[in-house]
């Protein structure tokens, strides 16, 4: 029993360690209208942001899919074709061999391998780091105060 919790201890800090290292803000609106005004646009500017970041993220996963797919054909396409040149090669060199009566007992003909394709993973995610440092600037710039809480 002691083996078991002296395992699960270390774990759990480090849990409680990664949890505690994840950055929080209190933001303090600015007091004006037109403070509140210019924070309502800093919002706006970091919904664009990350639907900005959304779109790009989204097209990426699709190009890397287009090109995935075009890889695997063209690999596919190449594998037959290599695969089919060497039957004929080793066709060839089989009928010359057992066309020559002194080597008849020794002629075989060679297994051709066949060449696995695999597609690529494609696999991007959204990046919206850069949203929310743009609205904490914004927000300090309509008048706004934002208070770092550890």
């Amino acid at each position: 029993m002691k083996y078991s919790l002296i395992k699960i201890i270390p774990i759990a800090g480090l849990f409680f360690l990664a949890a505690c290292s994840t950055t929080q803000y209190h933001f303090t609106p600015p007091p004006s209208e037109s403070g509140l005004a210019c924070v309502s646009q800093c919002q706006i500017n970091q919904e664009n942001c990350r639907n900005i970041e959304k779109f790009a993220s989204s097209h990426k996963q699709q190009e890397c899919e287009k090109t995935s797919k075009s890889e695997l054909k063209s690999c596919e396409v190449k594998a037959e074709y290599d695969y089919k040149q060497c039957e004929l090669n080793t066709d060839k060199e089989y009928k010359l061999c057992i066309n020559e009566p002194s080597k008849t007992s020794i002629c075989y003909k060679p297994i051709c391998p066949k060449k696995s394709c695999y597609a690529n993973k494609c696999n991007h995610t959204v990046n919206e780091d850069l949203c929310p440092s743009n609205f904490r600037s914004c927000f300090k710039q309509c008048g706004g105060k934002i208070e770092l809480i550890k």
